[in-house]
């Protein structure tokens, strides 16, 4: 085959790339912007500065230590606990425990985690549940009578 002249024989040099072939549009944007293109979505428009001027992780992390608040932290922070526990130890304990005899050595790392699959399931049911148990403030306030002990 004849070199159709596309490809340079001559030696890149090092921290240099070639250059693009001309039906090809280079895309190098500077570092720590973003292209317009990207970033159209309305809602992410200056996000960064409503975040920054709310007090941003540090005034969130405020917000659930007060008052009420402490219980759906310390909900949250169970929560992520067991969705990263939970399948794991499930995961593992399928595949030490499933029987050579019901399952092959090929098909015990699938059904192992079909098991954490099933876990992380049941973990979310497990949030679900207990979310909709708890007692809404509308309920307290109706009746004139908050609970004081929590």
């Amino acid at each position: 085959m004849a070199d159709s002249g596309a490809e340079s024989t001559v030696p890149l040099e090092p921290g240099t790339r070639p250059a693009p072939p001309s039906d090809e549009i280079e895309f190098d944007p500077p570092l720590g912007s973003v292209p317009d293109f990207t970033a159209a979505i309305p809602i992410l428009q200056g996000a960064k500065e409503r975040w920054t001027k709310g007090g941003g992780s540090i005034r969130l992390i405020g917000i659930l230590k007060e008052g009420d608040n402490v219980a759906a932290l310390r909900t949250l922070i169970r929560t992520t606990m067991a969705m990263f526990g939970v399948p794991l130890f499930v995961m593992g304990a399928a595949y030490t425990l499933l029987p050579a005899s019901v399952v092959s050595d090929e098909n015990r790392m699938i059904w192992a985690g079909v098991a954490a699959l099933v876990a992380v399931q049941a973990v979310i049911v497990g949030f679900l549940v207990h979310a909709f148990n708890e007692p809404c403030d509308d309920d307290a306030s109706s009746d004139g009578t908050a609970k004081k002990d929590r």
